[in-house]
């Protein structure tokens, strides 16, 4: 509260904007299967950044706050395919369960997120120059840092259901 609205909270303050356009569709195939399809782009936007160094002097690692305009994006591409199967089990009209009926739901999908090395340095950790480790100049920022690592994802799931017809007694 103490800082509130004077210059050391705007030099302090983290701040940036992320753009995120969505882009989704949906259709049939082969008249039973539903296929969904989807790409994400975003765009972040960060006015504070960090660089990591050894320092000598300190013999440590150093961490410096960057101010300036900086940008990075990102995006991911999904992909899926599910259908329905229905069985109905009839008992008849006369007995208490009329009917049973099994809803299968099986659905895969799949998720690539590629590497974005590009926005990742090397700094060393040590003053003998042989261990080094990999930054990213926008960690601790606003929105986060975009990721170092491929990721693929595949997706099954069956989903279950039994419904049952059931004759009230007041209906006798």
């Amino acid at each position: 509260d103490s800082l509130f609205f004077k210059p050391q909270m705007f030099r302090d303050a983290r701040s940036g904007l992320q753009h995120t356009i969505p882009i989704n569709t949906n259709f049939k195939i082969f008249k039973f299967f539903s296929v969904s399809a989807g790409a994400t782009y975003n765009e972040t936007w960060v006015l504070n950044t960090i660089e990591k160094g050894f320092s000598t002097t300190e013999n440590k690692v150093v961490v410096t706050d960057v101010n300036g305009f900086e940008s990075f994006r990102t995006y991911n591409f999904n992909a899926g395919i599910g259908t329905t199967i229905y069985g109905t089990f009839n008992f008849g009209e006369d007995k208490k369960i009329q009917a049973i009926r099994h809803v299968m739901r099986p659905n895969i999908s799949y998720g690539l997120t590629p590497s974005f090395d590009q926005y990742f340095e090397t700094y060393a950790l040590d003053a003998t120059g042989i261990n080094f480790s990999d930054y990213s100049k926008f960690e601790g920022g606003l929105f986060g840092s975009p990721s170092n690592r491929l990721s693929n994802r595949m997706n099954f799931s069956l989903s279950n259901t039994f419904e049952a017809k059931v004759r009230d007694e007041e209906s006798k």
